[in-house]
């Protein structure tokens, strides 16, 4: 994200906590890979999640955050929509456009955030029981 930050912004520093310090989410594809899926998906328009690098954001249609992916996406005139790179991000946003009403033939990427993959609500729930009163932080 740090990338995309000095892209947008060339004129200011942009600090990132740790050379080696990534994300999980936007390593798990990269452009050759986009580029192949393309080939495999003609027609389909590729939607990115902005948690992925700038190569990636370049070979996609259109980039969203998590606030407007639904927004966005129901408006595409496109029907065929290719969502990358989270698969969570991707199956929820299939579930909203059919509860939308909306239809679309949405295919999504395999990718995942390590932290997304290995909590779950019950993690959550046992952690709650353990620690009363506890802050729950996510990012």
């Amino acid at each position: 994200m740090g990338e995309t930050a000095q892209i947008l912004n060339p004129d200011k520093t942009v600090f990132v906590p740790g050379m080696i310090d990534g994300c999980t989410l936007a390593d798990s594809i990269d452009a050759p890979t986009v580029r192949r899926l393309k080939k495999e998906f003609p027609g389909y328009t590729f939607v990115c999640y902005i948690n992925t690098t700038a190569d990636v954001k370049a070979e996609c249609d259109v980039c969203v955050t998590s606030s407007n992916v639904y927004d966005i996406v129901e408006k595409i005139s496109n029907d065929k929509i290719y969502f990358l790179p989270d698969k969570f991000m991707g199956s929820n946003l299939a579930k909203e456009m059919t509860k939308r009403g909306v239809k679309k033939d949405i295919k999504f990427y395999n990718g995942v955030c390590y932290v997304h993959e290995e909590y779950s609500p019950e993690d959550i729930q046992r952690i709650r029981l353990e620690y009363p009163g506890a802050k729950i932080v996510s990012h």
